[in-house]
């Protein structure tokens, strides 16, 4: 007869999944996916670049979160065996800028070791800038002409690292860097930006006062 539903045999489910439904259970298998790619790239973007340090070089891997650890442990007292880098990013992007530390120091302050000795690691990164202290003149421009770059105060992070773990030392601390020796170099995407500027660096005195600062901590 008309206007009677039609029965259904028992377990016979035909009704397709609701809108919502199949909404939640695509999100929740997206939300896995996510969540193991997130996981997968913590574990590569944080794995030892090097397992035992053979050049100073090799230490700027701690200012990207990825310890040496067959570097020794920090000792926490005596001599800072200790490693500077400059992200400053005024040069090559690939590359970060090693602060000399060695000249001039008491030997039971700052010191530069050899590879097989480097206990921490201080990295430098511009957070800010400022006013705008000089001007630098550099050989090669667009126009072929040299080009003068203004030079800028500039804002810079120091933070100390321990090389065997990449665990933070300290608290960070933000100097105002006054060193205004212009950069040997300019990268070519600096030249070529409208708004081209380089900046000022931390001094060594600086670096010193602040690794001690930190260490003291």
């Amino acid at each position: 007869m008309s206007g009677q539903n039609t029965p259904q045999e028992p377990g016979d489910d035909s009704r397709p999944p609701t809108p919502a439904l199949t909404w939640s259970v695509t999100l929740l298998v997206l939300g896995g996916f996510l969540t193991v790619l997130v996981i997968a790239y913590d574990h590569v973007s944080t794995r030892p670049g090097h397992e035992v340090a053979t050049h100073q070089r090799d230490y700027e891997t701690l200012c990207e979160g990825r310890p040496i650890p067959g570097a020794p442990a920090y000792t926490g007292s005596g001599v800072r065996p200790i490693l500077v880098f400059e992200d400053m990013k005024d040069h090559d992007p690939r590359f970060l800028s090693r602060v000399d530390l060695s000249f001039g120091l008491e030997p039971d302050r700052v010191y530069d070791p050899d590879a097989d000795g480097v206990q921490l690691v201080a990295c430098a990164e511009r957070v800010d800038e400022g006013e705008q202290v000089g001007t630098c003149e550099y050989g090669f421009h667009r126009s072929l002409d040299g080009a003068d770059i203004p030079l800028h105060l500039t804002d810079v992070e120091i933070r100390i690292y321990e090389a065997r773990t990449g665990e933070p030392v300290g608290e960070p601390l933000e100097v105002v860097a006054r060193d205004k020796t212009c950069p040997r170099t300019a990268s070519y995407n600096v030249m070529e930006t409208e708004r081209a500027a380089v900046y000022t660096t931390p001094a060594t005195d600086q670096y010193i006062e602040a690794i001690e600062e930190i260490l003291a901590d």
